[in-house]
This record gives structure tokens, C-alpha cells and sequence, in this order.
């Protein structure tokens, strides 16, 4: 089974309410993929995805100034 056959549960959402569902996955190889479900592999959804996908790098960098502070307040307990 290829990567994006995989079906990608997310908790809290009906199937209704999801448009797109995308999962990135690191093997234990190291290797990184994209699974993406729910969408044909058009030039107008590719162009969701990625910006789908840029809004989730920019919550990411919101939000890691204070991981990594919870983490440093972590250590040195």
C-alpha cells in the first residue's frame, strides 16, 4: 500500500465537515512524506494544498518560541 492509500483518522471531525485531509510522516528511516486524501491531484488542489500546508508552517513558528521555552522550564526542574 502506497503512502497516500493510507486513511488518516482525525479526532473531533466528522467526514462531513473535512475538505482535505493531509498527514506528513516521518519512517523510522528518517525519510519524509506527504499522505493527502480527499482531493484529485489537479494544479488548483495541489495549489490548496500548499497553501494549506504554508498556513501550517506559519502556526508553527507562532507557536515555537514558548515549546521551546516549555521545554528549557522543563530541563532545569
Amino acid at each position: 500500500m502506497g503512502l497516500a492509500q493510507q486513511r488518516i483518522k482525525v479526532e473531533g471531525f466528522s467526514d462531513s465537515q473535512v475538505n482535505l485531509k493531509i498527514a506528513v510522516l516521518q519512517l523510522k528511516t528518517g525519510s519524509v512524506h506527504l499522505a493527502i486524501e480527499g482531493v484529485e491531484p489537479t494544479i488548483e488542489n495541489l495549489v490548496q494544498i500548499r497553501q494549506l500546508l504554508d498556513q501550517v508552517v506559519r502556526k508553527i513558528d507562532d507557536q515555537l518560541p514558548q515549546l521551546v521555552q516549555q521545554n528549557v522550564a522543563e530541563m532545569v526542574r
